[in-house]
């Protein structure tokens, strides 16, 4: 199992040496103005970035370095593997997130915001 570096802001793929920079994937705090009680209340959020914006889930049989090893709810195990997809994707996070308070997001049953987004990032089914 392989690891993002000590510094925390790229992934060496260790069979390629290739480097994938993932610094842009770094914390941030902001801020959202949300309505509660009919009132506009400004709410200060951390944001932080899992390894779900860059790996994938193993196919069966594949024989990518596995990046973590996921234990489910339900016991299963997942082998997570680098995506350049997702990590290419990825780049764009932080500016969508940044820009949702602009965004028309709608609230779920269970209280999620869910949030469209408007344009194809041409990655396939590795969107998020």
């Amino acid at each position: 199992m392989h690891k993002k570096s000590e510094e925390g802001r790229k992934w060496v793929n260790p069979d390629t040496g290739e480097e994938y920079d993932i610094s842009h994937l770094k914390g941030f705090q902001t801020s959202f103005e949300v309505k509660l009680d009919n009132e506009i209340k400004n709410i200060d959020v951390r944001v932080e970035f899992s390894y779900h914006c860059y790996t994938k889930k193993q196919e069966d049989g594949g024989k990518e370095p596995v990046f973590r090893i996921e234990t489910r709810k339900d016991g299963t195990k997942e082998e997570r593997v680098f995506c350049p997809k997702r990590w290419e994707f990825s780049k764009s996070l932080p500016d969508i997130i940044r820009g949702l308070n602009y965004k028309g997001c709608l609230q779920g049953n269970s209280h999620e915001i869910i949030y469209r987004q408007e344009q194809s990032s041409n990655q396939g089914g590795h969107d998020g």
